[in-house]
């Protein structure tokens, strides 16, 4: 039973990946594989029947349909025979990796309709940076790197990608923000942390992999003054982000949706190991309760008007929400 429920909503988490089985069976088409823009860096997959949903020089995702686990497991090997080996992540019927160069690819299988997703991620493009002297980064350690690009600056809002740093710079980072007073409400996990300092700012780290962290920072709601107390001089100008910037209130929508499901997986385990505990069949009702507004909030952004940055970020969320899934699934 407990083993059902779990499938169940993995199914009904992930619906929007799936292309191939359902009602959904008339988008799934033949199609050529040199069409893909970064084809030259994936091995071609032996069946082309399928959806491709994104296709740019950027980012990819596309499913192949009516293919068995070994037919996965075959395109598994001749990714990672590709190079697809750094930073290599395997769960269930999952697979995530780095090459040499480094594009991103990440596979998942589906059993239940045959079914393979498969996400490409070209590298980011990155230079040389100073770290800047006002508004909300200097309330944060600089990074030993200087390689990186910021996608954010102003009053509200700071992200940056930082590239040359390791797994233990990622760690050594995380413990400079905590000795800065970043340490209320906190959440954490190998390649994660997120929290908020005596003023209310909330930080989000994150390893992304090839050496490479996200660091994001935001201001209050409501907050008036800049972290040096400076008058904030009121904007009546409309904002229009450039086309490769994250509207900061979409990355926190993605950034909610993905730490509840983690905290979902979490939970979702030890109710595995416990199922007829009473106090986690309590805890249980909550986050089925809980779950039906997260998911709305996430799924309101499928209709709106992404940049390429922003899609791919999406797709991104979807693919780490979905291999956490199946750790519970499987």
């Amino acid at each position: 039973m407990k083993k059902m429920v779990c499938v169940l909503l993995l199914l009904s988490m992930c619906a929007c990946l799936f292309a191939c089985g359902g009602d959904t069976t008339d988008k799934a088409e033949q199609f050529e594989w040199t069409d893909i823009e970064m084809h030259e860096v994936l091995p071609k997959p032996e069946s082309t029947y399928g959806k491709v949903s994104h296709n740019s020089k950027t980012a990819l995702t596309f499913t192949i349909c009516d293919i068995d686990e070994k037919a996965f497991k075959k395109y598994r090997d001749e990714c990672i025979d590709k190079g697809y080996t750094i930073d290599a992540e395997e769960s269930g019927m999952s697979y995530s990796a780095f090459n040499e160069d480094g594009y991103s690819v990440r596979l998942s299988f589906f059993d239940y309709n045959q079914e393979m997703s498969i996400y490409l991620d070209a590298p980011e493009e990155m230079d040389e940076f100073e770290w800047p002297t006002h508004g909300l980064a200097v309330m944060l350690p600089t990074t030993k790197s200087t390689l990186g690009d910021i996608s954010w600056d102003n009053s509200e809002t700071f992200i940056v990608h930082v590239g040359n740093m390791s797994i233990d710079d990622y760690k050594d980072y995380v413990k400079a923000c905590e000795d800065k007073g970043f340490t209320i409400d906190y959440s954490k996990d190998d390649e994660y942390y997120s929290a908020k300092d005596a003023k209310g700012y909330k930080l989000t780290l994150r390893y992304l992999g090839f050496n490479k962290i996200e660091i994001a920072i935001k201001a209050p709601e409501g907050s008036t003054t800049t972290p040096d107390t400076t008058e904030k001089i009121p904007d009546t100008t409309e904002k229009i982000p450039d086309n490769d910037d994250i509207d900061p209130d979409f990355k926190e929508a993605m950034d909610s949706y993905e730490k509840f499901m983690n905290e979902y997986v979490a939970f979702m385990k030890k109710f595995q190991n416990n199922p007829s505990d009473l106090g986690l069949l309590a805890d249980y009702a909550k986050y089925m309760s809980d779950y039906a507004d997260v998911v709305k909030a996430f799924e309101k952004w499928e209709d709106e008007d992404l940049n390429n940055t922003e899609l791919a970020y999406y797709i991104d969320v979807q693919s780490r929400v979905s291999k956490k899934l199946l750790e519970v699934a499987n």
